[in-house]
């Protein structure tokens, strides 16, 4: 029988929880961007974080439960077009709050039909 990197069909995989709020930016809702909700364990578990788009200030993504490290992110474009059309990007948002965040929040268990969800709102600084 050969061997590798298979689940057992009566295995079962983790149930993703409902995740929601908004993000200020320096006061305001912020435009656009993602947030991203990561474990502690998430790479040896084999699981890719949650990540929800933010559009006006608002986000909706579905995570797996337990602790997670919160990180958003909103590029903007800067400088002129090179040749080709392409522009650079840098990052809005203070580092403290995409890749040196220590922000965590605890995704709690919710049931398929319930209608509750985990409620987390965000304000963050610009660079």
């Amino acid at each position: 029988m050969p061997t590798g990197c298979t689940h057992q069909r009566n295995e079962q995989l983790p149930q993703l929880h409902p995740v929601a709020g908004t993000v200020q930016c320096d006061g305001a809702p912020l435009a656009k961007g993602k947030i991203v909700f990561e474990g502690a364990n998430d790479a040896v578990l084999m699981i890719a974080p949650a990540v929800g788009v933010i559009i006006d200030g608002r986000y909706e993504a579905a995570a797996y439960a337990g602790e997670k490290t919160v990180r958003i992110f909103s590029p903007v474009e800067v400088g002129e077009p090179d040749e080709t059309g392409f522009r650079f990007a840098e990052e809005a948002i203070a580092p403290a709050f995409n890749t040196k965040s220590t922000i965590m929040v605890e995704v709690a268990p919710v049931e398929a039909d319930a209608v509750d969800t985990n409620t987390f709102d965000f304000d963050v600084k610009s660079r």
